[in-house]
């Protein structure tokens, strides 16, 4: 199983590490314009705890797609 790992480069090349694996939440809806035309709705509901540390990290986001079916 892998785990998130976040790594940097130049000058953020001291930023590192892993997180454990963690278990989220996604809801989605769609809107269908036409039978081939649709606008999606999509959130990502997720926590990363660091392998080191107390602290967690918010990874939740939302985000639009679109769909074309043909």
């Amino acid at each position: 199983m892998s785990h998130p790992e976040l790594k940097g480069s130049a000058l953020a090349s001291d930023v590192g590490q892993t997180s454990d694996t963690t278990v989220g939440a996604v809801v989605q809806g769609e809107y269908l314009f036409t039978p081939h035309i649709g606008l999606k709705l999509r959130y990502d509901s997720v926590m990363f705890k660091p392998s080191t540390g107390d602290s967690t990290i918010d990874g939740s986001h939302a985000r639009p797609l679109f769909g074309y079916y043909f």
